[in-house]
């Protein structure tokens, strides 16, 4: 059966009166495990940013706000969907030499089966074979590394 007016506009009452629960703020290592609620975005005197809401095994919501630049990215990068269960931690600030410092977080998600790698979205669309531009050149040098010479100096490992 269809709602009502008057029971529509109640919900929709109850979701323009809906705070956000308390922020997750956390410490190095801290790990943060729970059911996605709510994802949307919300204004900040910075601009718009995404808000997660995630609610724990003890029925506790917590508010992720994705202002960290990997948090951000890992969310986005995986998709994390409403409905789905997912495990955050906060690996503290990162300081690579020479480069400025960041929030690091490792982020996965629940889910029955993964998607299969994606070769083309990692890496690039390599052309036809006999696309001479994107040919393996059989007969290049090769460094005793067994790295072909046309790589240079370029670092692997």
């Amino acid at each position: 059966m269809a709602e009502s007016p008057d029971e529509r506009a109640q919900r929709l009452r109850e979701r323009l009166n809906r705070e956000y629960p308390p922020r997750w703020e956390p410490q190095e290592g801290d790990v943060l495990e729970g059911t996605v609620v709510r994802i949307e975005p919300a204004p900040t005197r910075f601009g718009k940013a995404i808000v997660v809401e995630i609610v724990d095994a003890g029925g506790h919501g917590h508010s992720v706000w994705l202002l960290h630049t990997v948090l951000r990215n890992e969310f986005h990068r995986q998709r994390v969907l409403v409905g789905e269960f997912v495990v955050l931690r906060y690996d503290g600030t990162r300081r690579p030499d020479g480069r400025d410092p960041y929030e690091a977080y490792s982020v996965v998600v629940d889910r029955p089966d993964p998607p299969p790698f994606d070769w083309d979205a990692e890496l690039g669309r390599i052309e036809r074979d006999d696309d001479p531009v994107h040919t393996v050149n059989e007969s290049a040098a090769v460094s005793d590394a067994g790295v072909p010479d046309e790589y240079g100096d370029v670092p692997f490992g």
